[in-house]
């Protein structure tokens, strides 16, 4: 009896441009920025409050981006209010989901990945609210036998078996589909996965071994196709 190998794959800039969007919402919140703010170091501002963030709070969920717009904003020179808060909030995800975009061919990757593997799986940080509104805004909700979100598992990819939960099974096969090193492919090898990087900007000494590259998603199938499942 063959075994179905089991996909697991990532969203954002894996699937969906996550940096168009999150450059259209710095953009947007660089406009809110009132007089007095220092406009030039926004751009580094918002990037390193994004690190900064997530290691106060691992599991995203919206006290996670209120403190990383804090954090941005204070390092300009405001102190913002929960009122200006609120607004700001609003304002970033109001923009990324004007924003969403697939990436090219990630409906040609699902629809071979939903022929030849089990899934594909649905792997992502985040709320889960606001990342299923993204599924839904791209047109890929349906493509995914399951939906799996950090702020709703209450678990990071860094602990895959947590993360997974029932969809776990020791020893099992499964492939591993993200732009991310660490922690999705690293902590996915530990355990014996096979693992693809999409892209991705991580050192090379980081990688796991045995760990597969595509400089883009356009090139995943080229990949898989000689790949026996």
């Amino acid at each position: 009896m063959t075994v179905r190998v089991r996909c697991l794959i990532d969203l954002d800039d894996t699937l969906l441009d996550y940096r168009y969007e999150e450059q259209a919402a710095a953009a947007a919140l660089r406009d809110l920025l009132p007089p007095g703010a220092d406009a030039s170091r926004w751009s580094a501002a918002y990037r390193q409050a994004k690190d900064r963030a997530r290691l106060l709070r691992p599991v995203a969920d919206e006290e996670q981006y209120r403190t990383r717009l804090t954090l941005a904003f204070t390092t300009v020179g405001h102190r913002p209010d929960d009122r200006f808060l609120d607004r700001a909030v609003d304002r970033y995800w109001e923009t990324r989901y004007d924003s969403v975009r697939l990436l090219p061919q990630a409906t040609d990757v699902l629809s071979f990945l939903a022929g030849r593997y089990e899934g594909p799986v649905l792997c992502t940080h985040g709320i889960g609210a606001r990342q299923r509104a993204r599924l839904d805004r791209a047109g890929i909700a349906g493509a995914f036998t399951a939906v799996l979100i950090s702020g709703e598992v209450g678990a990071t990819k860094a602990d895959w078996p947590r993360f997974l939960g029932r969809l776990y099974e020791p020893g099992a096969p499964y492939l591993v589909i993200s732009d991310r090193v660490d922690p999705d492919l690293s902590a996915a090898a530990r355990l014996g996965m096979d693992t693809v990087l999409v892209g991705g900007h991580d050192p090379a000494e980081s990688a796991p071994p045995g760990l597969r590259r595509v400089p883009a998603l356009a090139g995943l199938l080229d990949v898989l196709q000689g790949a026996n499942p």
